[in-house]
């Protein structure tokens, strides 16, 4: 099995688009990855889910901060494996 299918990277978010836009690209499209977006901002989500196939934006309604949107996150994986990172980390696909 491709260990690329094991992992769901989870990103938390307060209407962080273009810092988001660039973490995603820089995953790359092999990987599953969830926003945890700290607004109830649908224009985001819609922006997001739109322009990346791999990309699950969730909604959280109000800022809960950090460490209750990242279990909420994480709480939607359904891979063996999540990978908690911030919107603003730049990470590529061949690290």
């Amino acid at each position: 099995m491709n260990i690329k299918s094991e992992i769901t990277f989870v990103i938390v978010s307060l209407e962080s688009v273009n810092n988001l836009k660039k973490c995603i690209k820089n995953i790359g499209a092999n990987y599953k990855i969830i926003i945890a977006e700290n607004s109830n901002n649908s224009k985001i989500k819609d922006e997001l889910e739109s322009s990346f196939e791999n990309v699950e934006c969730i909604l959280l309604g109000t800022n809960y901060g950090y460490a209750t949107a990242a279990n909420k996150g994480i709480s939607c994986v359904k891979t063996k494996y999540a990978f908690l990172i911030n919107a603003d980390m730049e990470i590529y696909e061949n690290q």
